[in-house]
This record gives structure tokens, C-alpha cells and sequence, in this order.
């Protein structure tokens, strides 16, 4: 599967990782990992005034986290 996020996931894909499909919950993780270190992006000024950006891991493992827990209380109606 492409990690484009504009690509929807397969409704199947995603009531598989509700359901606590560790596939599927991987799969979900990947699809969004892209965006989700566009999120983790965080700004450094060094003492000259020179901005650095570096990706956050701890933010980024907190909004993985975060994702996985939704995925988990969806239910399909």
C-alpha cells in the first residue's frame, strides 16, 4: 500500500485493526507515519539566531500512541 496520505485506507483494513489485528494496526501506523513526523517537526534557534528543524521521536511515539488508541475505540456501526 501507497503511504500517500490523500489514499483512503480499505474500510476493511481499518475494522481489522479495531479489532486488534496487529497487521492491519501496522498497516494503519504506516499509512499515516508520513504526516505524523510532519506533525513531530519542532523549530531549534541557536544563539544566533539560526532556526534548525528537527523531527521530535518522543512526539512522534506519543501521536502514534494516540492514533493506535483511536483506531482501537472505533466501532463500526
Amino acid at each position: 500500500m501507497s503511504n500517500d496520505i490523500n489514499q483512503l485506507l480499505p474500510y476493511r483494513t481499518i475494522v481489522a485493526a479495531a479489532a486488534g489485528d496487529t497487521d492491519a494496526l501496522i498497516t494503519v501506523r504506516d499509512h499515516y507515519r508520513p504526516y505524523i513526523r510532519q506533525l513531530a517537526r519542532r523549530p531549534f534557534f541557536d544563539e544566533y539566531g539560526s532556526c534548525y528543524v528537527f523531527s521530535d521521536d518522543t512526539m512522534a511515539r506519543q501521536l502514534e500512541a494516540k492514533l493506535i488508541s483511536g483506531v482501537l475505540k472505533f466501532s463500526a456501526v
